[in-house]
């Protein structure tokens, strides 16, 4: 079973996402701050692909981006967000999503980046 990470500072949405994965067949793990994902991936979580919005309190989502591409090159990572998102953002993700996208195009983009990965 693959392992998705979604980092998100809305607890409404990643219970809503880790509801969603689930009934996909993906095992979630959640963070409510980019600082709480990036310690459960250098601790060792073993995770396949990271959702990850961009406006959050404390450390944005293209640091986070930036610090886990880093450190795991080859580890997938897609923006969901609601904002506009910084173009150097967008050259460090593997893919970006708009909030409020259908459940169809979240569940695609991450079985395409799955199977790339």
């Amino acid at each position: 079973m693959k392992t998705i990470l979604c980092i998100d500072d809305d607890r409404s949405i990643l219970e809503l996402r880790r509801s969603v994965l689930e009934s996909s067949g993906y095992g979630v793990l959640t963070a409510p701050t980019g600082k709480d994902g990036l310690k459960l991936v250098s601790q060792g979580a073993q995770v396949d692909l990271v959702l990850l919005d961009y406006l959050m309190p404390g450390m944005k989502g293209d640091e986070v981006a930036e610090t886990l591409k880093a450190a795991f090159p080859s580890l997938p990572v897609i923006a969901m967000s609601g904002a506009q998102l910084p173009e150097r953002m967008k050259k460090t993700v593997d893919a970006c999503i708009s909030k409020g996208q259908k459940v169809e195009v979240l569940l695609s983009t991450i079985s395409q980046k799955l199977a790339a990965a």
